[in-house]
Formats: C-alpha cells, structure tokens, sequence
C-alpha cells in the first residue's frame, strides 16, 4: 500500500494535482480535510476544530489504509507536528506502508492568483497564504519524519512505475 502526503500551502495545487493524478489511478482514494469540514460543518474554515478535524482525518487516512486502499491524504499546511502524529499511528503498519511526501513550492503570487479562482470552494487570502508560506519554510518536510520518498509533483509519476 502507498499513502501520498501533499505538502504546499493553500492555492500551491494540491486538490487539483490530487483530482488529476485520481483520473488515472482510479484505484486510489482522497481523503482531504477541505471536504472533511465542508461535510461537517457545511463551509471550509481551516481555522475551527483544527485539531479535531486532523485528528479525524488522520483516522479516516488510517482506515483507508487498514482497508487496504492506497491514499492521498490532502491538506493544508500539515505541520511537522501533525505528521509526526500521523507516522506514530502509522508505526505499526509501516513496513505494509509506502509513505510519499509530495511538496509543492508554489511561488506566493502564484498562490495568491489560485486562491482567488472562482474554480475554488473556498478562498482564504492573501495574508493567509503568505503566513502560511512562512510556515511551510519552517516545516520543511525531512526524510527522518518517517517519509519512504520526499519528491515533486511533476517526479511523482515516474516513482510509482
């Protein structure tokens, strides 16, 4: 089994590289906390429950993987602590689990435009986005997190043959 961790802060293109990867390998699932809260509270507000809502998902990721499905876990902005608690529930499932880190390094104008896309189901804005890149630089994800493969969006492909 292989879980997939996208990393990259809001508008770097995360759901729309996990959408189009899900197109050609429909065998696998998404699990994403942007839907996550909109089924739970019917809007998109990453700053309600985060701890709940990561704790579910982190569960729900568990059990995709439990069921023997591949995974993609999208979400905004997980930090090393929060990863860091998804690998120590992963730990007994490891050597059956491929981990891939998927980091996006989206430029911050970039970021900025696709936040405001009318495409989107949310938009959490300028500042919001530019905390978050100060964020992800100090969250730099590392291969000693627990990660099987740190790579690219556009490397990813050529990993999985």
């Amino acid at each position: 089994m292989k879980l997939i961790i996208l990393i990259g802060c809001s508008g770097s293109g995360k759901t729309y590289f996990a959408n189009k990867f899900l197109k050609n390998h429909p065998d696998w699932v998404i699990i994403s906390s942007d839907d996550f809260r909109l089924e739970r509270d019917g809007k998109i507000n990453f700053l309600h429950k985060p701890v709940s809502t990561f704790n579910t998902v982190d569960e729900l990721v568990l059990d995709a993987l439990k069921d023997g499905k591949n995974v993609i876990y999208d979400a905004c902005n997980l930090t090393r602590f929060r990863r860091g608690r998804l690998f120590s529930r992963l730990y007994n499932y490891r050597r059956h689990i491929k981990v891939i880190g998927v980091v996006f390094r989206t430029r911050f104008k970039t970021c900025v435009k696709q936040d405001k896309s009318k495409l989107r189901k949310h938009h959490v804005g300028k500042y919001n986005i530019f905390l978050m890149k100060i964020l992800s630089y100090m969250n730099t994800p590392k291969m000693t997190e627990g990660f099987s493969i740190l790579t690219t969006p556009k490397s990813l492909h050529s990993i999985l043959k």
